[in-house]
């Protein structure tokens, strides 16, 4: 027994010292249906922001379709504005005419008014000079008039005469008093139209002026409705921009989502399912160049170990009854390898790529060789995997 303990202890210290000089570990972290809930998880969250985005953007949008009402309505009112101004238009033109008429009205009363003033003076001149004629004359002119007569007749005549210019005097002196009413009349008009005048010039200066303030009032509303309408756009526009964004995300967590569900499907499938030994397989003769040239776009930059394993997978999955038995089915199967998407691969196989180190990395999985035990996928190092860590990749 000690013997054998003996022998084993050198075999063991290679192993170790083997294992301590290779480039990768094995890694137990959560396993991947842990990071299946984690990525749900994340789903959730990112499915709780997106209803508050789309809560935001009903906002935005009832906050846009009332400023559009009000601007809508500001609309309707200038269209009401403008046909009452045309209304005004009609009514101030007629205003106008009526000014115009009362301004001739005035002009003519005026007239009246300085005739009337003047028929007045001349009768005022008259009686005058007459009430002057009889106070120098006095009484003794028409005694000497009626007692100079030469006959009755005549005196009868005289006398007549006299009642005439006593008459007259009495008509005149009501001539002059009815002019005087007239007059003092004709100055009341003349005020009362004056005013009737100012007040109607007033009437349409008030109208234009409120008409022009309803106007101008309502287009700056409508102004700086527009303008909130012009920002709740963009504010629509960026929320939509965000609401996008966030839609993109989910989409790519579903498939990332969905992706892991397929791994996990896959690598339980392909671990109990049997497998096929190397020396069952038959290569095809490009199949060399391709799988070289997939390591390179894969793990061109990686040690030796991690071009080795991307092999191995590739190989691995050969092995598997779950994925195709060739490795042209196996690297250009749908989704599977990134350079085959997105014409990486097709452009060094175009121009041959692989390196040496490329080659023998190929050579050594064609060969039956696997660092990475039956793991049939890897990709670059994200948290909660359960897997082996060569270089940047993790093979699980």
């Amino acid at each position: 027994m000690k013997k054998n303990k003996v022998k084993l202890f050198p075999i063991l210290l290679a192993v170790i010292l083997i294992t301590a000089a290779m480039p990768y570990k094995q890694v137990f972290a959560t396993s991947a249906e842990e990071r299946l809930a984690e990525a749900e998880r994340e789903m959730e969250k990112l499915k709780n922001e997106k209803a508050a985005i789309d809560k935001e953007r009903n906002s935005a949008k009832e906050d846009l379709a009332g400023l559009n009402y009000q601007q809508s309505s500001l609309r309707q009112q200038l269209e009401e504005l403008n046909t009452e101004l045309m209304d005004t238009a009609e009514e101030l033109e007629k205003l106008e005419k009526d000014i115009a008429a009362k301004e001739e009205e005035v002009i003519f009363t005026e007239a009246e008014l300085a005739y009337h003033k003047e028929l007045e003076e001349e009768q005022y001149d008259a009686m005058q000079n007459r009430i002057q004629h009889m106070y120098e004359n006095g009484d003794n002119l028409y005694l000497e008039m009626l007692f100079g007569a030469d006959s009755f007749a005549e005196f009868i005549n005289m006398t007549e005469y006299l009642n005439m210019l006593s008459k007259y005097d009495t008509n005149l002196l009501e001539e002059y008093t009815r002019q005087k009413e007239v007059t003092q009349e004709k100055e009341i008009l003349v005020k009362a139209e004056q005013k009737e005048l100012e007040v109607l010039k007033q009437q349409a200066l008030n109208e234009r002026a409120r008409i022009d303030g309803l106007i101008e009032s309502t287009s700056l509303k409508m102004a700086d409705y527009a303008a909130q309408i012009a920002d709740a756009k963009d504010e629509l526009s960026d929320i939509e921009k965000e609401l996008a964004a966030k839609e993109d995300e989910m989409e790519e967590q579903q498939d990332d989502i969905d992706q892991i569900r397929r791994e996990i499907e896959l690598s339980k499938l392909s671990a109990e399912s049997e497998k096929r030994d190397i020396s069952e397989i038959t290569f095809e003769e490009g199949d060399r160049y391709l799988l070289a040239n997939l390591i390179y776009c894969e793990a061109g930059g990686e040690p030796y170990e991690g071009q080795v394993a991307v092999g191995a997978v590739v190989i691995n999955r050969v092995l598997s009854s779950v994925f195709p038995d060739t490795v042209y089915n196996v690297i250009y199967q749908k989704k599977q390898f990134s350079p085959v998407g997105n014409g990486r691969l097709a452009l060094a196989l175009a121009q041959n790529k692989a390196t040496e180190s490329c080659y023998k990395a190929a050579d050594a999985a064609m060969a039956g060789y696997s660092n990475v035990g039956y793991r049939v996928f890897f990709r670059t190092i994200i948290p909660g995997i359960e897997g082996i860590i060569i270089g940047r990749h993790i093979f699980y």
